[in-house]
């Protein structure tokens, strides 16, 4: 009896501990199955904060680089082509010759009309320079000479007259003698006349004739060098030549094409916008570019012109943008435009895969407060990428759900997980 007595005392502490442990772990099973069931009824979705920032309506447009400053030379008279030794691609300076036709006659004419007027103005610096002393001695000179002469020849026609009434001489030399005294007279009154010009010295008539001289020999020196100019052609800028069409020894005709040539600095990118949208480009605005040529690369640009004519046919209205950095650039490169037409700032901004599909024109996301999912209609503006500006509805610091929608109603019970967005998304949809 005392050995059955000493086990019972012993077993009994030990049976009460081991039911005491049983009914605690059955209790702590029986809240972990609580919680897992819980889990299975609340389903996880994943949220992401409303934020506040810039965003902007972007269009993206095709275009081409264009040069808005080029020209055509054309030759204006015939002849062969002396001058140009040009080839495709070649860089000239403004003022450089390009073009010179040969054309010795006009060459000809201009050295004519050069000493022409060097006679005109040297008669002109006589006149107004006055008489010479030693012009009027000599002047005065002639005159005495004459006199005598003259009156000789007067006694020489009174004494033939005197012989011929008494036939002492033929009608012949009376007739000689009479002719030299005219002649002697003759160049006795202009000679005196002369004298007198030369001591008054000229009138303003006779200068003013003499400047018109010199004027009419200006003119046709001008006139001679014009069409010695138009033989050759300078650049009007600095630029490039595009296109050669002649080379020395061909033959040049009045409105052929000679060369081609166009500014770099003035390439631009030339693009058309509809006319729905052109309200919202304005010269200044900033745009983006992206070509071929440079592939992987973007370029800022501005707008600096607006063509002010629609293109009935596209319906569409050109437009220019300037690169602000100088790029080698060619006519005729593929570019893509992209414009910021509108921008929203603090604006509330959610990813664009928040949004539900709904029947009505409101959109609507599922925003979740106190672990429980709401759904509201919200009205959305601006689209940028991935991101949608939120116009009613929605406040900033409000999680909205953006993966697990398809699994919730509203009024559900969820448990969230913050999105992760990825930094080269985010930079992408700025």
């Amino acid at each position: 009896m005392k050995t059955i007595d000493i086990k019972i005392t012993y077993l009994l502490p030990a049976l009460t501990l081991m039911l005491a442990a049983g009914l605690f772990l059955a209790g702590c099973g029986s809240e972990a199955a609580s919680s897992e069931d819980k889990s299975k009824k609340s389903p996880l979705v994943e949220v992401v904060s409303a934020s506040q920032g810039e965003i902007s309506k972007d269009i993206d447009i095709t275009g081409e680089i264009v040069a808005t400053r080029e020209i055509r030379i054309q030759a204006t008279v015939e002849g062969p082509v002396g001058f140009s030794p040009w080839r495709e691609g070649d860089r000239v300076k403004k003022g450089e010759k390009l073009i010179e036709i040969d054309r010795p006659l006009y060459r000809s004419e201009v050295k004519e009309a050069e000493a022409n007027l060097a006679v005109a103005e040297s008669k002109l610096a006589d006149l107004k320079a006055g008489t010479r002393p030693e012009e009027i001695a000599q002047t005065e000179q002639n005159v005495e000479y004459l006199q005598e002469c003259a009156a000789f020849a007067r006694k020489n026609l009174e004494r033939v007259q005197e012989l011929a009434e008494k036939g002492g001489v033929s009608g012949e030399a009376l007739e000689k003698a009479r002719l030299s005294f005219i002649e002697c007279h003759t160049n006795l009154v202009s000679t005196r006349e002369k004298l007198s010009k030369l001591k008054t010295g000229p009138t303003q008539t006779e200068l003013a004739v003499q400047e018109a001289e010199v004027k009419k020999a200006e003119a046709a020196l001008a006139k001679a060098r014009a069409k010695l100019d138009e033989t050759r052609i300078y650049a009007p800028f600095d630029g490039t030549i595009t296109k050669v069409y002649v080379h020395p020894g061909d033959l040049a005709t009045p409105q052929a094409p000679l060369l081609e040539m166009l500014d770099r600095s003035s390439l631009a990118v030339r693009f058309s916008v509809s006319e729905r949208l052109i309200s919202d480009i304005k010269p200044g605005m900033k745009a983006g570019i992206r070509l071929d040529a440079y592939s992987g690369r973007d370029f800022d640009a501005k707008i600096v012109r607006i063509y002010p004519e629609l293109n009935r046919q596209s319906g569409t209205v050109p437009v220019e943008a300037e690169m602000t950095a100088p790029r080698e650039l060619m006519p005729g490169m593929f570019a893509r435009v992209s414009l910021s037409v509108q921008t929203a700032r603090e604006a509330v901004l959610i990813p664009a895969n928040a949004l539900l599909s709904t029947s009505g024109d409101r959109e609507a996301v599922f925003v979740v407060s106190d672990g429980k999912a709401e759904q509201r209609e919200i009205r959305i503006g601006l689209e940028q990428g991935s991101r949608v500006q939120v116009l009613e509805g929605l406040k900033p610091g409000e999680k909205v759900v953006v993966a697990g929608m398809n699994s919730i109603t509203d009024g559900t019970a969820v448990h969230t997980e913050e999105a992760k967005i990825s930094e080269q998304k985010q930079e992408q949809d700025n």
